[in-house]
């Protein structure tokens, strides 16, 4: 939804991962999300074009509070001290990049990163017709000719799901397509090339057999039943 947002505005998102800030050695984050930034403050000034830092998956970084009874590590307190100190000085090169971070939960971010002045939070509940059509136009990317109503029943049968529910039946899908074709190639004894299982996966996805409900419905009923026993 955010690319999506700047693309219509024409603003330019440069992604970090939030676990790209955990690093393995002793200020490893720092050093990533450093870079990262300067780089695209420095983009921003020869584009001449409005660009954003975005953090995605924030929620899994380390500068996330884990408890008491946790102890944080000097890459932790090196991070939130960096990040602080980029909210309240945030001018490099002339200019002031935004960050956005994008996360499920963000009840455990270290406070003070978190008060007035530093951060300001959004939050978006997609409507039922919200999920209806952003899981459309993802399984459309994959399979053209699918239909809006058999989407929209899968996602109304499954409406309390997250939208990250409905991307995963998608690649149960179509990882099951790419599995046949790598099967057609051990029947025939042949040598794999990845640009050629790339090509008859399209081609195999193009000419499937049409995706209704009561397929979507299965593999939705898959998904869910694999998600609880992860849980088990």
């Amino acid at each position: 939804m955010l690319e999506k947002l700047c693309e219509f505005y024409n603003i330019q998102c440069d992604f970090i991962s939030g676990s790209n800030l955990c690093g393995q050695n002793e200020g490893d984050s720092v050093k990533n999300i450093k870079k990262k930034y300067e780089s695209t403050c420095i983009e921003m000034v020869t584009s001449q074009k409005i660009h954003l830092l975005v953090i995605d998956d924030f929620h899994l970084s380390i500068a996330a509070n884990l408890g008491r009874n946790v102890s944080s590590t000097t890459n932790s307190q090196v991070l939130i001290s960096y990040l602080m100190n980029l909210a309240d000085n945030p001018y490099i090169h002339n200019v002031r990049v935004p960050i956005i971070l994008i996360g499920n939960n963000f009840t455990n971010i270290y406070s003070a990163l978190i008060r007035n002045g530093r951060m300001n939070f959004f939050k978006w509940f997609p409507t039922i017709n919200d999920k209806i059509n952003i899981v459309y136009y993802m399984f459309k990317k994959f399979y053209p000719s699918i239909n809006y109503d058999d989407i929209s029943n899968l996602v109304q049968k499954y409406k309390n799901q997250y939208i990250a529910f409905f991307q995963q039946v998608l690649y149960q899908l179509f990882f099951n397509e790419f599995d046949s074709v790598i099967n057609e190639f051990h029947l025939k004894r042949g040598n794999i090339l990845i640009n050629d299982v790339t090509g008859l996966i399209e081609k195999k996805l193009k000419n499937t057999k049409k995706i209704n409900t009561e397929l979507l419905l299965e593999y939705a009923k898959i998904q869910e039943e694999n998600k609880a026993q992860r849980f088990d």
